[in-house]
């Protein structure tokens, strides 16, 4: 069973619990790493739940599934008609949007990448807190300068993250990690499948295969603070997809060696083309709980144009609850060996034309 808990804007107290199916409908929500993900849902005008204070701009929500929590947020639309209200919410990690941060961080003050993460937190929540507290880390990176004025403390964690390499995620116990990798190898025991010519096998209810080369780059001239410049290039790359050239803004770098750094890590995440399948699972087939953001998985997909066996990381979870409670799971992956796309890339791509039909109903 679903429930929604709803919060007061601080977290400071709890305010009404809405059930699915007795008080919600139209209900989905996603999940993304280092992404805010976002939730919808209805309630009838005349749930005696349906006020203003229940749901007002900015109250924090806590999805929980069996009562674990799957997502937190907050409320930042609501349409209403004559019959009902409709709820919009985004992920946690979306309110630090609307919050700014302004500081250095020096190699010669001790600072590492952890404690930069951890201090933008604690700097907000002197300043008004959010009920966002310190979570797990095992990110272990040391700064030589990196130096903000007045960014949104999601550019500043997002940048962070990127230059340690590291992944953060919102919890619903209202914490928050900071991570060398979220999830865990499932690959040696789950695995996704779906061959033209064994159906019955099959896992996945349908697929999509995107290969996108717009983002392939193999030489990079890196511009750090202060105009000094870089370049990086892989010669693997370039010998089989010619000289793919690009200059990039590295304005939060200080210094020839993190400029150098963060030259190798972006040719790194975009010397390949990028292999991203999005699948729609069978719920019959697969526990869909036990994929969790993250986690790598082996993914098997025939479709008699294409052939792939790759271990996948799940960067995407859609979950759509139907009307008679059913779950509709869809994730989104990319190569196991790979990082994160280019926040564009799954509204950018054109699909192969390789979607799979619904299997039989017997799947």
């Amino acid at each position: 069973m679903y429930t929604i808990k709803i919060y007061k804007f601080d977290f400071s107290t709890q305010l009404t619990t809405l059930f699915y199916s007795q008080d919600i409908y139209n209900f989905s929500y996603s999940t993304e790493i280092n992404k805010p993900g976002g939730s919808k849902f209805s309630i009838n005008v005349r749930n005696t739940k349906a006020t203003t204070t229940n749901l007002k701009m900015y109250n924090k929500i806590i999805i929980e599934k069996n009562g674990v929590g799957v997502f937190i947020g907050y409320i930042e639309n609501i349409h209403a008609n004559i019959n009902v209200v409709d709820v919009v919410c985004i992920g946690m990690i979306g309110f630090f949007k609307r919050r700014l941060f302004s500081g250095n961080f020096l190699a010669i003050s001790g600072d590492t990448a952890q404690d930069a993460f951890y201090e933008v937190l604690d700097t907000m929540n002197t300043t008004s807190d959010t009920g966002i507290t310190r979570g797990t880390t095992d990110i272990v990176k040391d700064i030589n300068e990196l130096k903000f004025v007045r960014n949104t403390v999601y550019k500043t964690w997002d940048q962070i993250a990127t230059f340690a390499d590291g992944e953060f995620r919102i919890n619903a116990d209202q914490t928050i990690d900071f991570l060398d990798r979220l999830g865990t190898d499932k690959s040696s025991t789950i695995k996704l499948q779906y061959n033209i010519d064994q159906i019955n096998n099959a896992n996945l209810r349908e697929f999509d295969v995107a290969v996108q080369g717009k983002d392939t780059v193999n030489d990079v001239t890196g511009v750090q603070n202060g105009g000094a410049t870089g370049n990086k290039s892989d010669a693997t790359s370039i010998g089989k997809f010619g000289m793919l050239e690009k200059t990039v803004n590295f304005s939060q770098i200080n210094n020839a060696t993190d400029l150098d750094t963060e030259m190798t890590n972006y040719i790194e995440k975009r010397k390949i083309e990028f292999y991203s399948p999005k699948v729609t699972l069978n719920e019959k087939k697969i526990d869909v709980d036990t994929l969790n953001l993250g986690d790598t998985v082996l993914v098997k997909l025939n479709n008699g144009f294409m052939s792939l066996a790759l271990n996948e990381r799940i960067v995407k979870k859609e979950v759509v609850v139907s009307d008679n409670a059913t779950e509709e799971v869809k994730i989104s992956l990319i190569a196991e060996t790979g990082n994160l796309l280019p926040s564009s890339f799954f509204s950018d791509i054109v699909a192969l034309g390789d979607r799979v039909a619904s299997l039989e109903s017997d799947l």
